[in-house]
């Protein structure tokens, strides 16, 4: 397989894609949000975590939004939770 620009070969990479899990304590449930990395997905079609930040927010849109400029901006999983921390404020 060949990539003809640099940006191509970039996303190659690395992928990002949301997480959602569930918590229950006693009778109640909350669901998560958090983001994870993906290696070469589009080279080997591999769903290896490289890296993952789990249950950031409750607000699934916020994260969703999140995923989408990490891969927009072919982020470096090494600056994931720099990211994160500037995108939600703490």
């Amino acid at each position: 397989m060949t990539y003809d620009t640099d940006e191509e070969k970039a996303t190659v990479g690395v992928a990002y894609g949301l997480i959602a899990e569930e918590y229950t304590l006693q009778n109640h449930t909350r669901k998560a949000y958090g983001v994870a990395a993906y290696a070469h997905p589009k080279l080997t079609g591999s769903t290896v975590v490289i890296t993952a930040v789990r249950d950031i927010t409750s607000d699934r849109q916020a994260v969703a939004a999140l995923v989408a400029l990490c891969n927009r901006m072919l982020l470096s999983p090494v600056h994931l939770a720099d990211v994160i921390d500037d995108f939600f404020g703490t």
